[in-house]
């Protein structure tokens, strides 16, 4: 009875524990790498669709103060998917290389020669391609935004792989408990089930995520914000990214629960 009631409480603990390994995953390799951002928007067009959708609100803006399309047009001429994936992209990596240690500064690309010198003021002239954004907070003087926040963002690389290794590690010490407490030559039911709960868990969980991706996509949908109309684009295909794990997790958590049924520990 005591031997039971170990292995359901252990069960109990593997469930959260795998999920929060999943949620280690999504950070680490996935919320922190650059590949997956670039891959991710490639894949689901983002910058084609936030090309329009800024252009269009450039416009509709311009129109609804009195103006005509035409005087918006040097603005959306920069507002290009190529110009859009240039900025974007390199900021993305700017920052993911800072948060990961591997630059001992935070950059900005401001992408200055692509801007024609009639819109840019003569405050901001001075600008550089690449600059720190410590440099860049106190030229506009900034608020809210301070050395430390921005020296902090530089740990997030060590503090995701500690996460996720010391996840893995726990979630290994669990299945070897529970292994242990699974009497020789009987079959490994209660190792099968943590995995196969698991992975049922973790398929819910997606389950849900989907349906919240599709009400925020759906919510958004007929707001005329340019700032929702950003969200609307590139959120829903964030998440779809990283449930893509989910699912994937589960699919091979409740395989391999299943394998695992079949086994015998061996007698000593």
């Amino acid at each position: 009875m005591m031997k039971f009631i170990a292995k359901l409480i252990l069960i109990i603990i593997f469930i959260p524990v795998f999920l929060l390994l999943i949620l280690a995953v999504n950070f680490r390799l996935q919320f922190l790498s650059a590949s997956f951002w670039q891959s991710n928007f490639n894949t689901n067009n983002i910058y084609a669709k936030l090309s329009s959708s800024i252009s269009k609100d450039l416009e509709s803006q311009t129109v609804a103060e009195g103006g005509r399309v035409s005087d918006v047009k040097p603005l959306t001429d920069i507002v290009t998917p190529e110009n859009l994936k240039d900025v974007i992209g390199k900021n993305i990596v700017n920052v993911l290389n800072y948060a990961n240690g591997k630059s001992p500064d935070l950059l900005v690309y401001i992408p200055v020669s692509k801007i024609p010198k009639s819109l840019l003021s003569k405050s901001i002239t001075g600008l550089k391609e690449q600059m720190k954004l410590s440099d860049l907070v106190k030229q506009f003087n900034v608020e809210g935004v301070s050395l430390a926040q921005i020296q902090a963002a530089s740990r997030f690389g060590i503090i995701a792989w500690m996460l996720l290794i010391v996840t893995l590690l726990f979630l290994a010490l669990l299945f070897y408990c529970i292994y242990l407490l699974v009497s020789p030559g009987k079959q490994l039911v209660a190792p099968g089930l943590a995995f196969i709960l698991s992975g049922i868990t973790i398929y819910l969980f997606s389950r849900i995520g989907n349906a919240v991706q599709t009400s925020l996509a759906n919510d958004l949908s007929s707001s005329q914000s340019l700032g929702n109309s950003i969200v609307r684009i590139i959120v829903p295909s964030i998440i779809r990214g990283f449930l893509s794990v989910w699912t994937l997790s589960a699919i091979i958590a409740t395989i391999l629960g299943i394998i695992l049924l079949f086994f015998k520990k061996n007698a000593r």
